[in-house]
Order: structure tokens, then C-alpha cells, then sequence
């Protein structure tokens, strides 16, 4: 194959792509000589690799390389840092409505990218600002919360702590990575208000409101009491979980013996 693929030409590349995809082991790493081809040649490469991402063709399972092909190509822009897949995959992020290989690969090599994708996230988010709840939001968050800090971000994010029902713990989440101290008033605004907020968000979100140095307020603190009591007496606390009682060991070695 190293040799087959040093010296290939775009299509070629693709036809080896797709023969080893239909052939490999299911969870089989991607051998690196595709990526190094595409490193030497991001010019002729490039283009192809976004036409394999954007093609819903290849989407499906049934499709030359059983639908796994898009995702590498994914992968692989990631690894290169190849700035002309933007636009693919954006694509991706916003039509695959499944939480999916190909939706995971799409922003892992968004977050490669970086800075380059900024505006088309931030267009991608304003399009579905209206639907906190669906996969497309949710996706251009994750991606752009791990970018430079950016006004614009923060007001989506807010509208994610907001707005966000069951998807409350990944804004929680992403509150607490981004930064802005702005994020304590609405996390503690969650853990008064949400009576219905699991008991793993509550406590994620007093960590996160330490976490960007800010203090929770009483019934934020008592509602995350409640929580860890809940997740006692249910018994959903794994074992090597820190102990919800806030001791700081593993629930193992504390209120689980």
C-alpha cells in the first residue's frame, strides 16, 4: 500500500481509501500513509477530501466503504488542518441529526481548524439559535466554546444555560471550560430553578461555578445537597465516582463501603 499511495494521484487515493475502508475491521485505525499524502499534497488532496465529506451519498451505511469514508476523510482534514473542508464540514454538523461517528469526526476536525471556522460556527449557531436543544447548536457550542473567548459566543452560550432542557448538562459543561465569570449568575440561576436538573448536572454545575471563581448562592448550594442526597439514595453513583456527600474521595472508599 505505501507505495500504491506515494505516489497516487487524487483519484486513485480515494479508490484506496474507499477498498480499505469497505475491508478493514470494524474500530481499525486508519493507517497513516493516507494522511501523509494528503500532508506532502494538501493542494491536489484537499479538494477531494471535502467532496468525500460533503457527498451524502457516502453518508449511508450502505454506500461504498459501509459509510464510513466521510469520517475518515473528517479525520484526516483534522490531522492536516485543511481550512477548505469548512464549509463540508458544516454540513455535516448541521444535517447529521444523529449523534454519530461522521457528527463526532465533523467537530473534532472543526476544533483542528480552529480560528478559521469561527464565522461559519457562529452562522451555523444563529441559524438554530431558536432550538437550544438540537444537535446542530450543541455542536457549534462545543466547538466554539474551546476557541479565544468572543462576545458573540458567550451570547449563545447564555441562551444555551437559559433555554436548555435536557441538554442543560452540556451547557453546564461548556460554561465551566469557556471561562467567563459572567456564566455564575445563570448556573446558579439553574440550580434554584430547575427543580428537575439530575443530580450529576447539579453537581457539575457547582463545580463549574467554582471552578470560574464565583460563589453559589444558598438555595444553589442546598439544591446540590438535595442532589447528591438523591444520588445516595438511588444508588446511581459509580464506585470509582467521587462520593457525592463532597468528601473528595471515591464514593468506593467513603459512603460506599
Amino acid at each position: 500500500m505505501a507505495d500504491e499511495l506515494e505516489n497516487a494521484t487524487p483519484e486513485e487515493w480515494v479508490e484506496q481509501l474507499v477498498a480499505w475502508a469497505d475491508q478493514a475491521p470494524e474500530g481499525t485505525a486508519l493507517p497513516e500513509l493516507f494522511t501523509e499524502a494528503v500532508q506532502v499534497r494538501p493542494a491536489d488532496f484537499g479538494p477531494h477530501l471535502a467532496r468525500l465529506i460533503a457527498d451524502e451519498s457516502l453518508w449511508d451505511s450502505k454506500a461504498p466503504g459501509k459509510g464510513y469514508v466521510p469520517a475518515l476523510a473528517a479525520e484526516i482534514a483534522g490531522d492536516v488542518q485543511y481550512e477548505g473542508a469548512v464549509p463540508a464540514l458544516l454540513k455535516v454538523a448541521e444535517q447529521v441529526q444523529e449523534f454519530t461517528q461522521l457528527g463526532d469526526a465533523a467537530v473534532f476536525a472543526l476544533l483542528a481548524i480552529g480560528e478559521p471556522a469561527r464565522e461559519g460556527l457562529l452562522a451555523l449557531a444563529e441559524r438554530h439559535r431558536d432550538d437550544v436543544e438540537g444537535i446542530p447548536y450543541g455542536r457549534a457550542l462545543e466547538v466554539l466554546t474551546q476557541l479565544p473567548k468572543e462576545e458573540r459566543t458567550w451570547q449563545h452560550l447564555r441562551r444555551g444555560l437559559e433555554q436548555a432542557g435536557d441538554m442543560a448538562g452540556l451547557y453546564i459543561a461548556l460554561a465551566g471550560g469557556y471561562g467567563d465569570q459572567r456564566a455564575v449568575y445563570h448556573l446558579n440561576q439553574l440550580l434554584e430553578e430547575r427543580e428537575d436538573l439530575p443530580p450529576q448536572d447539579r453537581q457539575e454545575a457547582m463545580d463549574a461555578i467554582d471552578l470560574l471563581g464565583g460563589i453559589p448562592t444558598a438555595r444553589a448550594v442546598a439544591a446540590a445537597a438535595l442532589g447528591r442526597e438523591e444520588r445516595l439514595k438511588t444508588g446511581k453513583v459509580g464506585r470509582n465516582d467521587p462520593c457525592p456527600c463532597g468528601s473528595g474521595l471515591k464514593y468506593k472508599k467513603c459512603c460506599g463501603k
